[in-house]
């Protein structure tokens, strides 16, 4: 069974109305000079009273009605939308006119040194080669980290720099390695898999990068981003490997 050790974050989040992630302790973040960072948005505060949508069209569901000054951090910019971070690791979706867009990164921890079994630092130069490509465009059976990649070609790749041979499928890939069996004992630089809707078979793949977040190329967002392990994503994550 896996044991999911941001369960007490998670439950605490569901009682409040979906909210933003932003604030002092993300600025706090943002601002830091210590230490590694990883990347996750840019920082932006509304201009105006806002809606929040499920999905980047008005006609679909509102999520959380936001008010003047909010700051929010932007994951992307695009046809008239900011994508926006959730505080519990979604997209929301918000007119791109009602945000300003601030001249500051916001940026999550990145961990430090690791116990090393393949000679090297190679868990920190997985993450770190990881996070330089963030923004590379998803592209479907694509090996190129600039140009285009899959979710599958990705961790290939960055494993491929430090040695690692892996198949090309993230189904092949989830059977390659050592096990990991519970999430707490996840450590960076771990490949995680997960399913589809169905369960029928293994669909997409990311290397977890620490504080509980991964990273991946996503169709979804369009390219290679970082996200929040929410309980959507525990929902369907079925293997990790290292």
């Amino acid at each position: 069974m896996w044991h999911n050790p941001f369960e007490p974050e998670l439950m605490n989040l569901t009682r409040l109305p979906v909210t933003l992630l932003a604030g002092l302790m993300l600025l706090g973040a943002a601002f830091a000079q210590e230490g590694e960072r990883a990347r996750i948005g840019k920082l932006g505060q509304l201009n105006t009273d806002a809606s929040v949508y499920v999905k980047p069209d008005k006609r679909s569901r509102v999520v959380f009605r936001a008010k003047e000054t909010r700051y929010v951090v932007i994951r992307s910019l695009r046809d008239g939308w900011a994508t926006i971070v959730m505080a519990d690791g979604t997209n929301g979706y918000v007119v791109d006119k009602f945000v300003d867009r601030l001249p500051y990164d916001v940026n999550i921890r990145q961990p430090g040194s690791q116990a090393i079994t393949r000679g090297g630092d190679w868990r920190q130069t997985v993450i770190k080669d990881a996070m330089q490509f963030t923004g590379t465009p998803y592209k479907w059976g694509g090996n190129d980290l600039r140009r285009g990649v899959d979710c599958s070609g990705f961790v290939q790749q960055l494993y491929g720099r430090v040695g690692v041979q892996l198949p090309r499928t993230a189904q092949r890939q989830s059977v390659v390695g050592e096990q990991v069996k519970r999430l707490d004992d996840l450590k960076p630089g771990d490949r995680l898999y997960f399913t589809n809707s169905k369960r029928e078979k293994i669909t997409h793949t990311g290397i977890y990068i620490g504080d509980g977040y991964f990273i991946h190329s996503s169709r979804s967002a369009g390219g290679v981003s970082t996200d929040f392990l929410s309980e959507k994503w525990l929902r369907i994550l079925v293997e990790a490997r290292r």
